[in-house]
């Protein structure tokens, strides 16, 4: 194809040659003009291409080096270095279970998932790319199929996440309080054990996992976790969750949905396990040693009427009573019931209200009270799990994925409550 006249005239470097390619539009590139020796005689070549004559300027090719995908001159800095700050225990003990390179994408993609609500497994390369976290921990390959098939082996390999679940509750102190409740996720894969509907999936037509935690409230940061098929009941879950937390020390505070009998044998194992566990309102030893006979009223909570009571094997009763929650129940039991007598309302009404808890601790009403009071922390937890991190839903099919994603999650949990607790 002739060059025109004008492309040709355009100034350029010496001893060069320009040719023109394409047809829309036509582009014309420079290449150098090169001579070699052919039977003695002297003869043109054309050899490597030096650049480009575009909007009538020669512009030199390859001047500066392209810009690589992962090059960034400005990146977010400050709290992926906060995060590192507050939580670099977290990768010495990914370093005592996992190699060096495991231990550190399971640790950046927490930090990322920290840092960016619902970041997905695509997005994480160049989340990375501009974090001053690819700064501190460079050359972390964190591709889609890489990040995928991270999860995936993190799971296929769980024992080695019971092992660093174990290794945190053995750091637990004795004194600390620990409070374990679980929630559930949807999770709508067809084909693996998690995918099952709960009793409260089944009314909203999706299927769920149950992921259950156990929370240090003096330390406000998650111990341990576990998932579990969404279908399941609280009380199956709480002596395997126990048995396989390792927890041998602390003083455990659980919601009505756990039972003391289903994890007894646990505590006798273990006595440096302490409990405290509410009854459901027709367990038979409320009746027995008539518990919500009230005859003390809290002096740090007001109109908390309470009871303790001793039990015969050693074990003690704590019952509370809040006559605001009664009267809101017992409007909700009229409601219901529009033929009651008022011999059945009498008797309701000294339930209404009510909680009654089991311990092996023997401490004053208030203390008890206090300590059901503060595992509210845990459902702030959950509040940052599914609405500040994003984690409502579990987006990977297979189980093996599953529980390497809530192990990556758990970590960024412990990251948040870490930020949270620092502010």
């Amino acid at each position: 194809m002739k060059v025109p006249k004008e492309i040709r005239e355009v100034p350029r470097p010496p001893n060069t040659i320009v040719y023109a390619f394409g047809h829309d539009p036509v582009k014309y590139n420079v290449k150098k003009r090169e001579y070699k020796v052919v039977d003695g005689k002297r003869v043109q070549t054309d050899g490597e291409t030096v650049g480009s004559i575009i909007d009538m300027k020669y512009v030199e090719l390859e001047a500066r080096p392209k810009i690589r995908y992962d090059d960034s001159d400005m990146k977010f800095w400050g709290a992926s270095q906060l995060i590192v700050n507050l939580s670099r225990d977290i990768l010495d003990d990914l370093f005592k279970v996992y190699s060096r390179d495991d231990a550190l994408k399971t640790y950046v993609i927490a930090v990322l998932r920290t840092i960016e609500k619902g970041l997905v497994d695509y997005e994480i390369q160049e989340a990375y790319d501009l974090d001053y976290i690819s700064v501190l921990y460079p050359r972390v390959p964190l591709s889609k199929d890489t990040v995928g098939r991270h999860l995936f082996d993190l799971g296929r390999v769980c024992s080695r996440i019971t092992e660093f679940m174990e290794l945190r509750c053995t750091k637990v102190p004795s004194n600390h309080s620990i409070a374990i409740d679980g929630m559930l996720k949807s999770y709508e894969s067809n084909d693996d054990i998690f995918s099952e509907f709960s009793r409260k999936a089944l009314k909203k037509g999706t299927r769920d996992i149950s992921v259950v935690f156990a929370y240090d409230i003096d330390a406000a940061e998650p111990v341990c976790s576990k998932i579990y098929a969404g279908n399941q009941t609280d009380m199956s879950v709480f002596k395997d969750f126990l048995e396989s937390s390792k927890l041998q020390t602390g003083f455990i505070i659980t919601d009505k949905g756990f039972s003391y009998n289903t994890a007894k044998t646990v505590f006798l194992d273990n006595p440096g396990l302490h409990f405290l566990i509410p009854l459901k309102r027709d367990a038979t030893a409320i009746d027995e040693y008539k518990a919500l006979k009230m005859d003390h009223t809290l002096t740090n909570r007001f109109g908390i009427e309470s009871r303790k009571v001793r039990m015969h094997d050693g074990r003690h009763l704590y019952a509370f009573r809040d006559p605001e929650i009664a009267k809101i129940e017992e409007e909700v039991w009229v409601e219901e019931h529009k033929d009651y007598s008022p011999e059945e309302l009498e008797t309701m009404r000294t339930e209404f209200g009510s909680i009654v808890f089991i311990s092996d601790l023997d401490v004053i009403p208030e203390v008890m009270f206090a300590a059901y009071e503060e595992r509210w922390e845990l459902e702030v937890m959950f509040r940052f799990y599914k609405h500040i991190l994003g984690m409502d839903e579990t987006r990977v099919e297979s189980e093996m994925s599953v529980i390497g994603t809530e192990f990556v999650n758990f970590i960024s949990v412990i990251m948040m409550c870490r930020l949270r607790k620092a502010f």
